[in-house]
């Protein structure tokens, strides 16, 4: 089934339907919030199919107000109506999920890096995503003393900043990768015995660091060496 925003036509809204609840439960496109709760805002019969009734309806977030499209089918005369749905769609046995738009994307894992750096790189991203700062920039922080140790394993375990700085001296990364990595307070020493809570942007940027790091090490020299085959 090909789902399209444009088969949303004279959509049923709330204010035409009082004391309806139909909501639905997702991992939110937009905000990243998981589980997050939708609130049903309108629906619209396709009238394409007649096995059964199919209906698109329009969701919004309640955390962030973005939306999502969800078409069901149901054999409910009702249930054209998603406001005439009590409570969570998706668990009533006489609703059917055909689909969900937009998806979620996966976590994007740089590729060719070790499988425990990559499950604790995803790790970090889904805690990210979560708004689990502390546990994040922890996860980043191991994914990355892991990938490095391999480059590097003379250096003293748990120095982050001198694993890069060797690296910078072999040529294996740039300057302006080393002078980034020391720009981020959560590389440093100290990263994980900090008594002050990881800031947003802060994590943001250990997330950032942390992907181009494993992408030059790993990622981009065994793509060259495939290539080259």
């Amino acid at each position: 089934m090909v789902l399209s925003w444009a088969t949303i036509k004279r959509p049923v809204s709330t204010r035409e339907t009082s004391n309806m609840a139909a909501t639905f439960q997702h991992d939110c496109p937009h905000c990243k919030t998981r589980s997050c709760l939708f609130m049903a805002t309108a629906c619209s019969k396709n009238e394409r199919f007649t096995d059964k009734i199919h209906v698109d309806a329009i969701f919004r977030c309640a955390n962030c107000g973005g939306q999502i499209f969800v078409s069901y089918s149901t054999t409910h005369a009702n249930y054209e109506n998603v406001h005439f749905i009590p409570g969570a769609i998706y668990l009533d046995p006489l609703v059917k999920i055909r689909g969900v738009l937009p998806q979620v994307n996966p976590v994007d894992v740089p590729e060719h890096i070790p499988d425990r750096v990559a499950e604790l790189f995803k790790e970090a991203e889904d805690n990210r995503a979560d708004k689990r700062l502390e546990s994040a920039s922890a996860s980043y922080r191991k994914a990355l003393e892991l990938a490095l140790k391999v480059h590097t394993p003379d250096v003293e375990a748990f120095k982050l900043e001198k694993r890069i700085d060797k690296l910078f001296s072999q040529g294996k990364i740039t300057e302006s990768l080393k002078d980034w990595a020391h720009d981020v307070r959560l590389i440093g020493n100290d990263g994980l015995h900090d008594l002050e809570k990881p800031e947003v942007h802060e994590v943001e940027q250990m997330a950032l660091l942390t992907k181009y790091l494993l992408i030059y090490l790993y990622t981009l020299p065994e793509k060259v060496r495939i290539s080259r085959q």
